[in-house]
């Protein structure tokens, strides 16, 4: 059997906020570091056709 007192089930919630955010942070540094990559190669590519 397991106990779960108060404290248990209130910071499951805290750790899986924790958790999520975490994951966005990731996730938007990744999207942000694609989307640069993008537009530097949109921009470098005319440059390379002169």
């Amino acid at each position: 059997m397991v106990h779960f007192s108060k404290k248990n089930v209130i910071s499951i919630p805290k750790m899986w906020e924790l958790l999520q955010i975490t994951i966005l942070r990731t996730n938007s540094k990744i999207v942000g570091a694609h989307t640069f990559r993008k537009l530097f190669l949109v921009f470098l590519r005319p440059a390379y056709v002169k």
